[in-house]
């Protein structure tokens, strides 16, 4: 979601780089990501967008907890926000997009094949008690 947000916000709005963290920050879907208000203060105290970004990802507790992968893909997608023309930023902002989606799919066959696992499990235990029992 924040990958699209961004993209959209830089495509159709063209924000500058200072408004997007503040516009960011006060979308609904992302008052979440606690990294975005840390670093909406530190690039206002003058640090250069880029760097805000690194540290505050790498900082801040983020919510929800993400892997390294994940951490790396946002610091990534971070480094192309404000670096480049328009055309290359958005191309690798929908990069980053599709590396993450791909991540998502990938968690969410792994959440539901241990789910299974973990219920069969769950069953096995619960008869093998109720035998012991009898």
């Amino acid at each position: 979601m924040l990958l699209v947000a961004v993209r959209g916000r830089l495509e159709y709005y063209r924000d500058p780089v200072g408004e997007l963290i503040d516009i960011l920050c006060e979308t609904d879907g992302l008052k979440g990501l606690c990294f975005l208000e840390k670093c909406r203060r530190l690039e206002k105290s003058g640090m250069p967008f880029c760097e805000a970004w690194k540290k505050a990802v790498t900082e801040s507790g983020l919510s929800p907890p993400l892997k390294k992968c994940d951490v790396e893909q946002l610091l990534a997608a971070g480094a192309a926000i404000g670096t480049a023309n328009l055309d290359s930023q958005l191309d690798k902002l929908k990069m980053h997009s599709d590396l993450l989606n791909g991540i998502i799919v990938r968690a969410r066959s792994e959440a539901d094949k241990n789910g299974r696992i973990y219920s069969s499990l769950g069953v096995s235990a619960g008869i093998i008690a109720g035998l012991m029992i009898l």
